[in-house]
């Protein structure tokens, strides 16, 4: 396995974490926007205020069926990348940990563990480079 394909293995978790925070900001759009259309809902024929509360509800519960198909395979994927992070050098692991289930750049990592960035993406590639999926 080559070195990008280990890191688009171990990037699989942040891109599932990221998809997840994505539509629920959709989601909560898709509430706001159904809920002011609500307002205007009346008993006249031709409103179109119900088509498109219709369409908004239609679209919101699509998203919300998402959302669950991806938590569920978060899970899963949180679990393999600690796994694979597991398998690496006990110096790298910390790094690896933070950048890949944390969600933490590079710059803040090496600050709180006080040394310099550059060492950093030194343990980072040596730690990628060792992991097994």
């Amino acid at each position: 396995m080559i070195y990008q394909e280990r890191l688009d293995y171990l990037n699989r978790y942040r891109f599932a974490l990221s998809r997840i925070r994505e539509l629920s900001d959709d989601i909560a759009t898709l509430r706001a926007l159904a809920e002011s259309t609500t307002p205007h809902l009346t008993g006249m024929p031709g409103g179109g205020a119900r088509d498109r509360l219709a369409a908004i509800e239609d679209r919101k519960e699509a998203k919300e069926h998402e959302l669950a198909r991806v938590a569920k395979r978060l899970f899963l994927l949180r679990r393999q990348t600690i796994r694979a992070i597991r398998a690496a050098p006990p110096h790298c692991r910390q790094i690896l940990y933070l950048v890949y289930v944390e969600d933490r750049r590079m710059g803040k990592i090496a600050a709180s563990l006080d040394i310099s960035e550059r060492h950093a993406y030194r343990l980072h590639r040596e730690g990628v480079s060792s992991i097994r999926p």
